[in-house]
């Protein structure tokens, strides 16, 4: 028998955050054409710049990863206490391993239309095109913006390894409790930042990256699994979220520390030997602190009840895995014009999500594909005629 978990009830709120981690990365994607600083992803930038695009992109990604993994945990855990542990890996095969399968191809097909026209409109060679080498594992561009779906794969594997290896519950009965404490108490926030800086240090900006090989960095995959193990003892242990709901805006206090971790970061030389060392424990502050302050606020302020956010949440994965080949397409359409790069951005994002929403609705939602992404048919929101 297992205890009754506490937080067993379903958070409407907890369906919205999961939608807008992934809806903010067709934002972070866009926002990406307007930088004025390079960040190793080899995208030919728009003329029009604006170094705000690059307070927004480091912001976005300091906690929209972990938000999804701290979800993805809770809900696993949630799904394996509904209908056990069978049945939770044929869903996740049927809702994660399938679209990875599905839509890789098709992202890089989309992909390479994308960049191949944007590279002869800008008359470069095709050879500069960012792919790195097509089928090399090594590569950080394999997966695309679709790694997230193998890191989930790893994982629920790992989750069930665990739960077969010997002394493994006694692990997880051990752990849980205590990362639950962590995640409501004062001084455990600190615990966890300086658990989690203790990764961080590999990194050379202080924040969790990301990689599309399929042999990530060992660093990487422990911020994220501690993220994902997180969520899990959330919904077994309790007693967290009503904690961060009426704190939030405590903990959002952590992003006066961004000015400070962004002048260490950009000023070559600031902070000497020590420098490593604090740009991890900035960044994992931070990435704890605006992670539970997000949560939290959705907790307090969104209800996914609503129609209109129901409807964003159900649309929000398919939005997401076909969203980057449009991004980089509706970029070179926008990118002869001399406007601002604000308005150029915002015409990218809109018409982006009206297409895909839209698409969603006409080709998904009541389709077999409706089934693979959001689990089952649902009538259309459009009368389509």
């Amino acid at each position: 028998m297992h205890p009754q978990p506490a937080e067993s009830g379903r958070l409407h709120g907890l369906d919205a955050l999961r939608a807008a981690a992934m809806l903010l990365g067709v934002v972070l994607h866009a926002a990406l054409f307007y930088l004025t600083i390079e960040v190793g992803d080899g995208l030919p930038r728009d003329r029009a710049q604006h170094p705000a695009f690059n307070l927004l992109v480091f912001t976005i990604h300091l906690f929209r990863m972990p938000v999804f993994f701290l979800m993805a945990g809770y809900f696993c855990a949630l799904l394996v206490d509904k209908r056990g542990w069978r049945a939770m890996a044929a869903n996740r095969v049927r809702r994660v391993l399938a679209p990875l399968l599905l839509f890789w191809p098709v992202v890089l097909g989309g992909l390479w239309a994308a960049y191949a026209w944007t590279f002869h409109t800008l008359q470069q060679p095709f050879r500069q095109i960012p792919f790195g080498r097509l089928g090399d594992p090594f590569s950080e561009r394999m997966l695309f913006h679709l790694w997230f779906l193998y890191h989930l794969l790893l994982f629920y594997a790992a989750a069930m390894l665990l739960r077969k290896a010997p002394g493994g519950p006694a692990i997880a009965g051990w752990a849980l409790p205590r990362l639950a404490w962590m995640l409501r108490s004062f001084w455990g926030f600190f615990l966890l930042t300086a658990l989690t800086a203790i990764p961080l240090l590999e990194s050379q900006v202080g924040i969790v990256e990301t990689s599309g090989s399929l042999t990530p960095p060992v660093w990487i995959l422990a911020v994220y699994w501690l993220c994902f193990a997180c969520g899990w003892a959330i919904f077994r242990e309790g007693g967290v979220l009503a904690g961060w709901r009426t704190r939030w805006a405590a903990y959002a206090s952590v992003f006066a520390l961004l000015p400070l971790h962004l002048n260490v970061l950009l000023t070559p030389g600031r902070g000497g030997e020590w420098r490593s060392l604090i740009l991890a424990v900035l960044g994992a502050a931070m990435l704890w602190g605006a992670t539970i302050a997000v949560t939290g606020a959705f907790l307090r302020y969104v209800d996914a009840r609503r129609a209109w956010a129901r409807a964003l949440s159900d649309a929000s994965y398919w939005i997401y895995l076909v969203h980057l080949p449009l991004v980089a397409a509706a970029a070179n359409v926008m990118r002869p014009f001399a406007l601002p790069a604000a308005l150029k951005f915002l015409t990218v994002t809109g018409s982006v999500f009206v297409i895909t929403f839209l698409t969603y609705d006409l080709f998904v939602r009541n389709t077999f594909l409706g089934v693979l992404l959001n689990g089952r048919r649902y009538p259309r929101l459009i009368a389509w005629k």
